[in-house]
């Protein structure tokens, strides 16, 4: 195996690399119909046809001729692959599999012992999200596939459809409807097939093990992904603003289904390497406290705050990094969020330990269910709605007010995620110019440095990095500008 090539770390500023303003929008032109799944999408793992690599798309004639712009400035397809190759991070996520920092981390999980694979199932679950197939060869260190994250990990198993999918006009809408490709031109379900890999899924879980073995956590967020993303496909001009507002609505519903379609896999047990409770649904912060200074949290007594202790398990909160938009979209509806709130609540109880009895855990997983069958509904699907557009049914001016909302929750709470939230969702409000510093200066506090998963706090009027991070007197000062400039 080649384990120890020095490679290059996808360790980046969490969901803020990209994240810059201004930047043109755009999205894909009617097309084919979607599947008859509820999103389209189905993991690799999990599907009938078999993954044939992406060399097999490569032939000049096809997907590997060169880059568009060489030989016409107007092609729309051909060069897939060596753009793929040459410029795309998922082409090299097995060699980061293969880094340095990887193979502690496999070591620390005692997945790799002295050199050898010794849990296969273990290292399966890191190559459903690191390489096109989880299949091992015979000596069962290398995948049979090691070519990282290929076209087949988002396009679907070509097996069935690759020698058929550019036979005509209707080809593609044959081969997504009857052979398993799926439709990635519609924004829900390309949304969806990158939060299966960016949240989890039922075939491969990025639990609280991993993360404490040195992964970093998953912060995604499929608009802000999509600006910094190399792009392979030409898409038409649209509406800037109104298509920033989609495709944030878009991301946070599928990253909510897919955060509880992985809560349920978790429930049920239903994956090797998943558990419940797990401590990757609660928020880093509100167990792991300042080590530098004692706790202010009032959940835990005054005689128990030394530095570091962390909260009782009942008091973690739940992580709203990926459920915010079981509560964006009760708002984006105009429906009221008391079963939202109540799922929440039961989410709540089960990872504190309150839900034991099977008669519990069933009624969590119908409530699960019911809330994933209002997501899939959210977005209306046509026989031209290749692009998965939804009707805009909340204007600008709504989203910033919802903004505000989350900028003030993240003051009161003094909580990173509920900041670097409130920060995207001002980014997809298109904000005014006179926005930009403020914001720009926001966002550098929410880099995290290197070799570190902890934010960089804002400096206080002593210019020493200041624990009190949100509470910090620039902190506040750029927020107060920020708030005037988007309104009342």
């Amino acid at each position: 195996m080649s384990i120890n090539q020095p490679l290059f770390w996808g360790w980046i500023a969490v969901v803020l690399v990209g994240a810059t303003l201004p930047s043109q929008a755009y999205q894909t032109p009617p097309g084919p119909v979607e599947s008859a799944d509820p999103w389209g999408v189905v993991p690799l793992t999990q599907a009938s046809n078999r993954a044939l690599g992406a060399p097999s798309c490569s032939a000049s004639a096809c997907h590997g001729g060169p880059a568009a712009g060489v030989s016409s400035v107007h092609a729309l397809r051909g060069s897939e692959y060596p753009l793929w190759i040459e410029s795309d991070p998922h082409a090299r996520s097995w060699r980061t599999l293969n880094s340095d920092r990887s193979v502690e981390i496999l070591e620390r999980l005692q997945i790799l012992i002295d050199g050898k694979i010794a849990n296969p199932s273990a290292y399966q679950n890191c190559l459903a999200c690191h390489n096109t197939s989880t299949a091992l060869t015979s000596d069962g260190i290398l995948p049979a596939i090691p070519e990282g994250v290929g076209c087949e990990a988002c396009h679907g198993p070509a097996e069935a459809w690759r020698d058929s999918h550019y036979q005509g006009p209707g080809s593609v809408q044959a081969a997504i409807e009857q052979l398993g490709m799926v439709n990635t031109a519609s924004e829900r379900v390309r949304a969806k097939a990158c939060s299966l890999c960016h949240v989890g899924g039922p075939d491969r879980d990025m639990n609280h093990d991993i993360i404490a073995a040195g992964h970093p956590a998953l912060y995604f967020d499929y608009a802000t992904y999509l600006k910094a993303y190399p792009k392979h496909w030409r898409e038409e001009p649209h509406n800037p603003s109104a298509l920033s507002l989609e495709r944030w609505l878009i991301g946070q519903v599928t990253k909510a289904d897919s955060e509880l379609e992985l809560i349920e896999t978790r429930i049920a047990s239903a994956h090797p390497h998943s558990t419940w409770p797990e401590f990757s649904n609660q928020q880093c912060t509100s167990c792991h406290q300042p080590l530098e200074k004692p706790t202010r949290n009032p959940f835990i007594p005054a005689a128990r705050a030394t530095p570091g202790t962390p909260l009782p398990l009942g008091k973690a909160s739940i992580r709203m990094w990926n459920l915010e938009g079981l509560l964006s979209i009760d708002r984006v509806q105009g429906s009221d969020s008391v079963g939202t709130n109540e799922l929440l609540d039961s989410l709540q109880r089960s990872l504190s330990g309150g839900y034991t009895t099977t008669e519990d855990l069933e009624g969590l997983r119908e409530k699960i269910e019911a809330k994933r069958l209002q997501l899939q509904g959210v977005y209306p699907r046509t026989s031209n709605a290749r692009s998965g557009s939804m009707v805009p049914i909340w204007t600008q001016e709504q989203h910033r007010a919802w903004t505000r909302e989350k900028w003030n929750l993240a003051m009161d709470s003094g909580n990173w995620e509920q900041a670097a939230l409130a920060y995207l969702s001002t980014l997809a409000s298109s904000p005014p110019e006179e926005a930009i510093a403020p914001m720009q200066r926001l966002r550098n506090r929410f880099v995290f440095p290197e070799s570190t998963q902890s934010p960089i706090f804002p400096t206080g009027k002593s210019g020493e990095v200041n624990s009190d991070g949100l509470q910090s007197d620039s902190w506040v000062a750029d927020l107060a500008l920020l708030l005037k400039v988007l309104g009342p």
